[in-house]
């Protein structure tokens, strides 16, 4: 389990059994300069990304958390929260400026932006992808849910 703050503090915990009580041991702690906003962990790169309040997206490995890659936000604005395609190629984000981004791992390209609002000052809160991959629904600061076919 993974927790982040935005004081850019992450924590990880691994679950320990123990005579069938279970408790959280901590395990490892570190510090980035910028707040977090999400962490998803990735398989496939056996590592943890990073969405942080600095516009910067960044690739840790894990469990040495050595920083592999860092993708940046064109507009420089803050990406609030993030999640990965099913095959673990790609990122998608939502942003304080409306917008939703995709970048792929590998190439740290930018893929698309899609601008969901005119009025910046509307923030995407959450992307959610389907485990399918199919579709993806965001949901925004005014309350709107959208839901977008990726095929």
């Amino acid at each position: 389990m993974f927790t982040g703050n935005s004081a850019g503090r992450l924590a990880a915990y691994k679950y320990i059994f123990a005579n069938n009580d279970g408790y959280f041991e901590y395990d490892r702690h570190e510090s980035t300069k910028a707040g977090i906003s999400s962490i998803l962990y990735s398989s496939r790169y056996n590592g943890l990304v990073i969405n942080s309040s600095d516009n910067k997206i960044k690739l840790y490995s894990f469990p040495q958390f050595e920083l592999k890659k860092v993708f940046f936000h064109p507009q420089r604005t803050a990406t609030l929260r993030a999640c990965m395609t099913p095959d673990g190629k790609n990122i998608v984000t939502g942003s304080e400026d409306g917008s939703i981004r995709a970048f792929n791992i590998d190439t740290s390209q930018l893929l698309a932006t899609v601008p969901v609002h005119s009025c910046k000052s509307i923030s995407i809160i959450s992307v959610v992808i389907s485990s399918d991959g199919r579709h993806l629904v965001t949901s925004s600061q005014d309350g709107n849910v959208n839901l977008y076919n990726l095929t």
